[in-house]
């Protein structure tokens, strides 16, 4: 005899419900009319479906019940509005400050920055033969936004970086891994124009990043 395991669920229940039209039929009780020879044939093969049993064949078995939604709705990354500032993305500006420089500013959905400015080699005074060495300085740390009094406002907390930086030199032996960046090097690269003051107001969309320092120049960046 075959376990209660290896029949289908549908075949007990509709063996089930024909036993009991026919135990029901022998009695002489109502319910035997036309649909008791088919209902003992079915039951004898083991066909036919019943109206719980289609409604069970018909519920989907992969339905997610409503609370394992809404625990995926509360599970959902704490920094998702962050991901959609227009804040978030990798921003890089070109021009003179007064030297040739390139900065490429990543502002991430956690807060965080990496900034690397790089110094193109002097083509000045006259007759100066440039090199090959690029120079930059970088940073990382923490940022926050704020609007006081209506104004965009960005702040940069520093945590730490390289300066001078030298690669690309045509003799290897010239290329340099750089030094740790001190306070010092942060102020006076920033007033040089080579890196990003702490505090500055911006305006943002969707391409284009504008960072203006007190009382200084803005810088227009693209977004990568």
């Amino acid at each position: 005899m075959p376990s209660a395991q290896s029949v289908p669920r549908d075949a007990v229940a509709i063996r089930v419900r024909h036993a009991w039209l026919l135990a029901t039929c022998l009695a002489g009780l109502s319910g035997c009319g036309s649909d008791a020879a088919p209902a003992a044939e079915d039951a004898a093969s083991g066909s036919g479906d019943s109206a719980a049993d289609l409604a069970v064949a018909d519920a989907p078995g992969d339905a997610t019940p409503a609370a394992d939604v809404a625990d995926a709705g509360a599970d959902a990354p704490a920094d998702a509005t962050a991901a959609q500032d227009p804040l978030v993305g990798t921003w890089t500006f070109s021009g003179h400050v007064p030297a040739i420089v390139t900065i490429t500013f990543a502002l991430k959905a956690d807060w965080t920055f990496t900034l690397a400015e790089t110094v193109a080699p002097p083509t000045w005074p006259a007759g100066y033969v440039p090199t090959s060495c690029v120079t930059t300085h970088s940073l990382f740390g923490t940022y926050a936004k704020s609007a006081p009094g209506g104004v965009n406002t960005l702040t940069l907390t520093i945590s730490g970086g390289l300066a001078n930086t030298v690669s690309g030199c045509e003799d290897a032996t010239s290329d340099a891994t750089g030094t740790p960046m001190t306070p010092e090097d942060v102020t006076g690269y920033t007033a040089q124009g080579l890196l990003l003051p702490a505090v500055e107001t911006y305006t943002v969309n969707a391409t284009t990043l504008v960072l203006t320092p007190p009382g200084g120049y803005s810088k227009t960046f693209a977004k990568l």
